[in-house]
């Protein structure tokens, strides 16, 4: 399925030699020769034991009381779940990967793989505001890039934090992957204006305080935090706290050399 998806098959790539001992790559259901052994008997044991209690949280905001508490301890019970091994982080095995599909123009994946931080909460505040000082819409790499034709609205730098291991990752439609990419790596070596920093900080700490405006933007800012073990109610202030200081030893301890893939898809 993901093969019939350029951005997804770019992604995959990027990913698989990212990290090459990881199942964060890899297809939920597996490839084609696995799901053709699929049964009965072996999706009942999926199911049995991944959608338990200890791999499920449920998030309810609103007016709710302890039904669905009991709801949900009545449908999931107390199981504990499977241990999962993590196998050894092994080094990133190319910086560089081309495929082809039946697609108009390139697209491209730049991932940075990174260690897991003492202070992941942090470490995501700091890759995103980095993220947007260098490469948001109202920075000067984009202005630039945008009117040289070199992306398009579709572009994006983003960071995902995971329990293991965070990624930092760019992602668009370009045609001359090679100088846009290029161009990124020279927009990692600058220095951060103090005046863009602090632009930037109270543009993310209005946009997080909009997300209250809504019940269901708490719901998903709550489900996200839960899932990456963040305390959701020191979220706000961490983000306060934050200083220029953060973000450049933020910039200066990650995308090193050596930790990141670029990911090209043709059209063929």
């Amino acid at each position: 399925m993901y093969e019939d998806y350029p951005s997804w098959k770019v992604f995959l790539n990027m990913a698989r030699n990212l990290f090459t001992n990881d199942a964060f790559y890899k297809n939920i259901a597996g490839d084609a020769e696995d799901i053709l052994q699929i049964d009965e008997k072996i999706l009942q044991k999926a199911y049995d034991d991944f959608y338990c209690a200890p791999n499920i949280f449920i998030v309810a905001a609103g007016s709710v009381g302890e039904e669905v508490f009991e709801m949900a301890e009545g449908r999931f019970g107390r199981k504990r779940a499977p241990a999962i091994e993590l196998l050894p982080e092994t080094p990133v095995a190319n910086n560089y990967i081309e495929a082809t599909a039946q697609i108009a123009e390139p697209i491209f994946c730049l991932g940075f793989k990174e260690a897991v931080s003492e202070n992941p909460m942090k470490n995501t505040i700091c890759a995103k505001l980095l993220n947007d000082i260098f490469f948001g819409v109202s920075s000067e790499f984009y202005e630039k890039a945008y009117g040289a034709g070199l992306i398009d609205s579709d572009f994006s730098a983003d960071y995902s934090n995971y329990k293991h291991f965070a990624i930092d990752v760019f992602t668009g439609i370009s045609r001359d992957v090679n100088a846009l990419t290029g161009d990124i790596f020279d927009e990692l070596k600058k220095n951060i204006a103090p005046a863009r920093f602090e632009q930037i900080k109270k543009k993310h700490i209005g946009r997080f305080m909009r997300e209250f405006n809504g019940i269901e933007n708490i719901a998903t800012l709550l489900s996200d935090c839960v899932s990456k073990g963040f305390d959701f109610f020191k979220l706000f202030n961490c983000l306060k706290e934050i200083e220029l200081a953060d973000v450049i030893n933020y910039h200066k301890n990650n995308f090193l050399k050596d930790n990141y893939v670029l990911s090209i898809l043709n059209p063929s």
